[in-house]
């Protein structure tokens, strides 16, 4: 997420890219596992969150927040050489070269054996274009402008580029979000079908809490104490800022496994109801060290009662 009309600031190599906030963590159990992260940087603020289930990855953004809200705000959701067609749900046939392809409605775009899906309406832009540019004048532009040198690197790279971005518009406010999957393996053939009976679901995607779920796991990030309602009874309750993961093993077990983001964190309470697992509430108490592993996932293991 990024805002194109407020440059980076300047800085030498290895430098400058520490953020504003100090929630940046994940949760893991081994198998499955999130990472979340508040941005604050380049005039903007998001709280960012990817959720890992087998082989697919859901990304969430909300609270996308400029500094300047009559800024546009931009989300590239990739970025990479072009390798192959290029599809759409809307333009089956491969997209031509240079033209920009706008959908809103939910779709997927696929390139190079990845599928992007977008349950939700989204504003989004797909393009391929040749391109060329110089190693030699990466992170070096600002610095020729400074001292008003003209002389422009004479470009040493050049080939095929593919874009998929998401226009958030002007005016974002904290209202502002995005979600979306990435299903690398997935063939345009079988979307339909994944969509129907395997994607995971986006349950909240808000600036207080993002969360996702299949049959057998719950992921949340937790940016305040709250909890997450599952339509089918679960429920799961922090009371800490936190990230959260419930998830059912092949062998009658359940994992329950908390990250502690920002480290502060020294004491968890989290309350798991899964008529599944349980008859009664699971409530589970973890406790995180004040030293360098205060942000390590802690893992507790249960067997069907």
């Amino acid at each position: 997420v990024y805002n194109p009309a407020v440059p980076f600031t300047l800085h030498t190599w290895g430098k400058g890219s520490q953020g504003g906030s100090d929630f940046a963590g994940g949760v893991s159990d081994g198998t499955a596992g999130a990472a979340a992260m508040e941005l604050h940087r380049g005039g903007l603020q998001a709280h960012k969150a990817w959720f890992f289930l087998g082989d697919v990855v859901v990304c969430l953004g909300a609270g996308l927040l400029p500094d300047d809200p009559t800024l546009p705000v931009v989300t590239s959701v990739n970025q990479c050489w072009k390798r192959g067609p290029v599809t759409t749900n809307q333009r089956p046939a491969p997209l031509p070269p240079g033209e920009i392809h706008a959908q809103t409605a939910p779709g997927w775009v696929h390139h190079d054996g990845v599928s992007y899906l977008f349950p939700q309406e989204t504003d989004r832009r797909v393009r391929t274009e040749h391109k060329s540019a110089s190693w030699s004048a990466l992170n070096t532009a600002p610095h020729r402008e400074a001292r008003n040198d003209p002389k422009v690197p004479t470009p040493d790279v050049e080939g095929d580029v593919f874009s998929l971005w998401i226009e958030h518009g002007n005016a974002v406010g904290s209202a502002g979000s995005y979600g979306y999957l990435v299903a690398p393996g997935l063939n345009p053939a079988d979307i339909g079908f994944f969509q129907q009976n395997k994607a995971p679901k986006i349950l909240a995607n808000t600036p207080t809490l993002q969360a996702v779920a299949t049959d057998d796991a719950v992921q949340c990030v937790f940016w305040q104490p709250g909890t997450l309602d599952l339509p089918d009874q679960r429920r799961i309750q922090a009371d800490q800022p936190c990230l959260v993961q419930w998830r059912r093993n092949a062998d009658k077990r359940w994992t329950l496994a908390a990250g502690n983001p920002t480290h502060r964190v020294r004491r968890l309470h989290v309350r798991v109801e899964d008529p599944a697992a349980a008859p009664e509430p699971i409530e589970t108490k973890f406790d995180f060290p004040d030293d360098a592993y205060a942000g390590c996932p802690q893992v507790r293991e249960f067997l069907k009662s």
